[in-house]
């Protein structure tokens, strides 16, 4: 481990919460991407949307199907190893992609969860899975809760979305350094414009929660193959790859010369084109010019 005292206390409460939840420390990587709002109603629209596309956005993107010098069976690995952490503070939230939802209900979710520590005097003190809601009401052997607590807990909540200041996007595996702008490019053409938003919105909203959570549980091993109920993955994909192009054109100001759209190329270059994920990409130069 990391060896600070956080991750020591992490280590322990993880050994009985997620039986992969040690994996996630040690063997996860992402390309996060944080993005501000300017209202309440922004935030919680644009955290709908995300978690709405978001399932499909990691299967565009994996890019986890090798372990230990070998494939792994999974086209993102990452994904898999986190729907195996923590229930209580990880995966797609689904509560959130209904209509309404506000702060408070974010802060209900967040307060409901327990916590990992505290700092008291320099130190890092073990909370032993107390829920923040019960630390605020009783204290903890004879501490009160802070709002620098409050903040501190914040940062150990890991959904594939999470609200702070800003709104954070957790669903992407690290990418080869050509893309990493790909995927920041994405998400600012679908969440920078309202109309992009409710038009990406509308290509899922056909779906269940139960659909919604099935996909998220069949995209470690099928990637583009998975589907939303019934329907394919990989056309949803493509269409939602062109509003955010077609986004980030309208968002060009005067003072800009090249329009963002640009970003995506590589996108459509080698995914959208070939229909194969970066996983894939990697597993057939494994099979050709890797010789294995």
């Amino acid at each position: 481990m990391v060896p600070k005292h956080r991750y020591l206390i992490m280590e322990e409460y993880f050994k009985t919460h997620g039986t992969l939840s040690h994996e996630m420390m040690k063997l996860t990587a992402t390309n996060q991407v944080n993005f501000d709002y300017l209202s309440e109603e922004n935030a919680m629209s644009s955290l709908r949307v995300v978690l709405g596309i978001t399932s499909i956005i990691s299967a565009l993107f994996s890019n986890s199907s090798f372990s230990n010098g070998g494939p792994n069976g999974f086209m993102t690995r990452r994904v898999h190893i986190w729907n195996h952490t923590d229930p209580d503070r990880t995966g797609l939230i689904l509560p959130f992609t209904r209509p309404g939802c506000t702060f408070r209900d974010y802060l209900d979710y967040v307060l409901r969860i327990p916590m990992f520590f505290i700092v008291r005097r320099g130190k890092w003190v073990p909370m032993q899975g107390v829920r923040f809601r019960d630390f605020i009401r009783n204290g903890f052997e004879g501490t009160r809760a802070t709002l620098a607590d409050f903040e501190l807990h914040l940062g150990t909540v890991f959904p594939e979305a999470r609200l702070k200041q800003y709104l954070e996007i957790r669903g992407v595996d690290c990418q080869s350094p050509d893309l990493i702008s790909a995927v920041a490019a994405f998400w600012k053409g679908i969440l920078y414009d309202p109309a992009t938003r409710e038009l990406a919105w509308a290509l899922v909203s056909f779906a269940s929660e139960d659909d919604r959570l099935r996909l998220h549980h069949e995209v470690p091993e099928k990637g583009l193959a998975a589907t939303l109920g019934t329907e394919p993955i990989f056309p949803i994909a493509q269409e939602l790859v062109d509003l955010s192009c077609a986004s980030l054109s309208k968002q060009k100001t005067k003072d800009e010369k090249r329009d963002e759209c640009r970003f995506l190329c590589d996108i459509r270059q080698k995914i959208i084109k070939t229909k194969k994920s970066p996983a894939e990409i990697l597993l057939d130069l494994w099979e050709g010019d890797f010789a294995r």
